[in-house]
């Protein structure tokens, strides 16, 4: 090292070769080549200093610029840390240069499995290339992965030339993973053992990369043969309510695989192409897997699941298959395919329960066998002698066209669905420092008056104002120009962590005030008096205003910020294409409002309590462990239950809501207004009092949506009774649609319908299980009251206690689903999923 390492001087940071440029501003501590001497043989050592110094000052982004750096040891990122390289998304048909992270280390072995780099809680790679010189394909080398994971850790706009395995994710919470491109010999990303949950976005593994990455030296012909005969693109094994989107796998043995594991999750818009097996099922959780929108092409066989599978559950809708054997199901799964299409190819089942509606089935045999049942229903090309059956196979045949409920995605709803970037115009960023004002960052001086100061200034031209790590006290509220974000020191989706820059904001305070086409980035808030202490003695949690608020301020931004603790957390009033993007936390009473807006985006949205069991990095936590404290523990839970509301969507009109989730909670999923309009793709809610509360609005639709309505006993001080998964009220006069719908666990009921029109397809059920001390006994499948119609079309189930009573009792329509109650008592099983 050329230098000693003193204090962070944050700069902004400006690629010498414009490929490398970002929209957004990008701010770093350390630049690596400011301390290498040159030639170095190793420069994990330089690289892992700058780190851990970086962690020290509380957090921020080591810098690397274009080039080749050889490390021959493994590098940790510590806690609210990010390595930052230069990087270009690459096409897979043109080389690839950027930040260039040469291994040159040992392969793996009994005594050494460290991968190459390390993520910790809260820290993040972004723009970096992963590259194995001495790898071969005639003699590959099983190296360590080249990325591992970790709590709320992200990896971002990677490329992997030759890796062994790209991305590992072992043990830990909620990772994100997108912009992830590459050539791996073994498996693109391997998860296993996540919960709450995994993000997937933009990933796609190709021989293409290696190829024609610019250092290829052997034959294209072996690599391909060898991919096709040995890779995986992605690996799902125990991953709770993993959300896998805009992604594709071409030319590798198996595109995705559902291992055992009790995988359960969502995927939308993905391709796998040109192997062997588009999909393997071995085994998922009830809920399942919701799939929409794939394309399975030029496969030798297009969805497995094969003998040794243990239980899977596979919704597939608006989903093309193109292989020589597009269904193959060896074992007793749930596999349903609805507004499909077959384009060649026989299906075999010799068990479990097959749903094919209105799909394109050109010139598609069916042979059932052993313990098949198949439901066919309007399927466009396909008779009744296209099926055959033997032993015990049932099969229920009906050549009429239902009237499903369908979701292709618009060019402009398409559009929303993708991650965007927001930034000012002005490139121009600031820091305190070089605006001449001083900031306490250690939380004990208020600086509100002094942040508006710095804000005001570069509000004069636009631009960004950088603040460091550390805390921030703000006793008054804070005030975001036009034109100008405030950012701070930890760029990535995470849950709040005591890290990085943080906004400590009272709670008499209005936190932050937005201005029309202003932003705020990358930070954490948190309410210092939100404390485990007034809620043990008050009974309640400290109630204050919005912590992020706009009136009447178009364009308007939130992305990668995290809320510890708020009581209210975001409000956005008339503020048309807004965006909230990243957001994770804890919200006690209401978490993101918007209400009289158009157009608006809210998407990878987290809300968990987990964050608040980390008593060890936050001094007030509101888990309230031990038996001291049970009771104000009881009052937590009875408060997020009875009375928080999540996502509330009041008077929009076109909101895109994508790939959001909460644990915890009271009404997960809220619409009111008569003229409310949405669409919300990937939904998961988990240990809620009513997961899809929906008060009023035009049409509302919801796809690949998963629910766990349920409430603990032991948690709460008196019962809640109002437990659903689906309520539409008698205040509701539209139309709301549900394609890929899983729900699960023990409500008192899975649909309430008091008014309105609800139209469910494909629905997998897997209620009625007891969960804990849950009091109920048996769950009731749906209550139809007032003017509100349901109709169910297509429906898999998976119910011990649900019976063909509780189906033909409500008031509304089936197709495709009564005839599993003839045929085999909707296929009950009497074995027990995992948990």
């Amino acid at each position: 090292m050329c230098q000693t390492v003193s204090a962070p001087q944050w700069a902004a940071i400006t690629p010498r070769d414009k490929r490398f440029s970002r929209p957004e501003p990008l701010v770093a501590g350390y630049v690596l080549t400011d301390f290498l001497e040159g030639g170095e043989e190793d420069c994990s050592p330089v690289i892992q200093t700058l780190l851990n110094r970086l962690h020290q000052a509380g957090g921020g982004a080591l810098y690397i610029p274009a080039g080749d750096y050889t490390c021959r040891t493994p590098i940790r990122v510590p806690i609210g840390v990010t390595i930052l390289g230069d990087w270009e998304r690459p096409s897979g048909r043109s080389t690839i240069g950027g930040t260039v992270l040469c291994w040159r280390g040992p392969a793996l072995s009994a005594a050494f499995d460290t991968p190459f780099i390390s993520l910790s809680h809260s820290s993040c790679i972004r723009g970096v290339t992963f590259w194995y010189p001495t790898q071969t394909v005639a003699n590959p080398t099983p190296y360590p992965a080249a990325v591992r994971t970790a709590h709320w850790a992200t990896a971002r706009e990677i490329t992997f030339i030759n890796t062994w395995v790209g991305v590992e994710q072992l043990l830990g919470d909620s990772p994100s993973m997108y912009d992830i491109y590459g050539t791996a010999l073994s498996v693109g990303i391997y998860d296993e053992r996540v919960s709450d949950i995994m993000r997937l976005e933009r990933t796609c593994f190709s021989p293409d990369f290696w190829l024609c990455s610019g250092r290829f030296t052997e034959k294209e012909s072996d690599l391909r043969a060898y991919l096709l005969a040995h890779a995986t693109g992605v690996i799902f094994k125990r991953t709770d309510w993993s959300y896998y989107t805009d992604s594709a796998v071409d030319g590798y043995h198996t595109g995705v695989v559902f291992d055992a594991g009790n995988c359960y999750g969502q995927g939308y818009n993905v391709t796998v192409k040109n192997c062997r097996f588009g999909v393997i099922s071995r085994f998922t959780h009830g809920n399942g897997q919701a799939l929409t929108n794939w394309r399975i092409e030029h496969c030798a066989c297009g969805v497995y699941i094969p003998a040794d599978a243990a239980f899977s559950a596979v919704l597939f809708q608006d989903t093309v298959i193109d292989a020589d054997r597009p269904l193959l199901i060896e074992h007793n799964a749930k596999t349903s395919l609805i507004d499909c299409t077959v384009t060649r190819g026989d299906i075999a089942a010799a068990d479990g329960m097959l749903l094919l509606m209105n799909n394109r089935l050109p010139a598609t045999d069916i042979a059932l066998t052993g313990g098949a049942s198949l439901v066919a229903v309007g399927n466009e090309g396909l008779t009744e002698r296209n099926v055959s059956t033997a032993d015990a196979a049932t099969l229920c045949f009906d050549p009429a066209p239902a009237d499903i409920a369908t979701f292709r995605a618009s060019e402009k709803q398409a559009a929303a669905a993708a991650v965007q970037t927001r930034a000012p115009a002005e490139r121009t960023v600031y820091t305190p420092a070089a605006l001449g004002v001083t900031l306490d960052n250690r939380g004990t001086q208020d600086v509100t008056a002094a942040l508006n100061a710095c804000l005001e200034s570069v509000g004069i031209t636009g631009g960004t104002l950088y603040l460091p790590a550390g805390h921030y006290r703000l006793e008054s509220t804070v005030y975001i120009p036009r034109g100008v974000q405030l950012r701070g020191a930890a760029d990535l989706c995470q849950m709040a962590y005591n890290t990085a820059t943080v906004l400590d904001i009272a709670h008499t305070a209005r936190g932050v005030v937005l201005r029309e086409n202003s932003g705020l980035c990358a930070l954490t808030v948190c309410h210092p008096l939100q404390t485990a202490a007034h809620l043990r003695e008050n009974g309640a949690p400290l109630p204050h205003d919005f912590a992020v608020y706009a009136k009447d301020a178009a364009d308007v931004y939130v992305q990668n910020v995290s809320f510890l603790n708020a009581y209210n957390g975001i409000l956005l009033d008339g503020c048309d294409r807004h965006y909230a993007d990243g957001v994770g936390g804890t919200f006690l009473q209401r978490g993101i409002v918007v209400q009289n807006s158009a157009d608006g985006i809210v998407r990878d949205v987290q809300l968990n309590y987990q964050p608040l069991v980390r008593g060890h990095e936050w001094p007030n936590d509101l888990l309230l462990k031990g038996e001291e404290n049970a009771r104000a523990r009881k009052r937590f839970f009875q408060q997020m239950q009875e009375k928080s509301e999540i996502f509330v969507f009041d008077a929009v009109r076109d909101e895109m809501v994508f790939g959001c989730f909460t644990y915890l909670g009271g009404r997960s999923l809220v619409f009111s207004g008569d003229t409310t309009t949405a669409t919300v793709i990937g939904f998961g809610g988990d240990y809620v009092s009513t997961a899809v509360d929906i008060r009023g609005g035009e049409r509302i639709q919801l796809v690949n949506a998963q629910s766990t309505a349920f409430v603990y006993t032991s948690y709460t001080d008196t019962p809640i009774n109002d437990v659903y998964d689906v309520r539409l009220r008698d205040t509701f006069r539209g139309v709301a649609e549900m394609v890929n719908f899983s729900p699960r666990q023990l409500p008192v009921a899975v649909f309430l319908v008091e008014g309105g029109t609800l139209r469910v397809t494909n629905l997998n059920v897997a209620c009625g299980i007891p969960h804990n001390d849950t009091p109920i006994e048996k769950a009731v499948f749906a209550r139809v009251t007032g003017a509100g119609s349901i109709t169910i079309c297509g429906m898999l189930q998976y119910s011990p206690n649900l019976t063909a009573e509780d189906i033909s009792a409500i008031n509304g329509g089936f197709c495709g689903s009564r005839a599993f109650i003839t045929a085999k008592n909707m296929m009950r099983s009497t074995e027990r999923f995992g948990e």
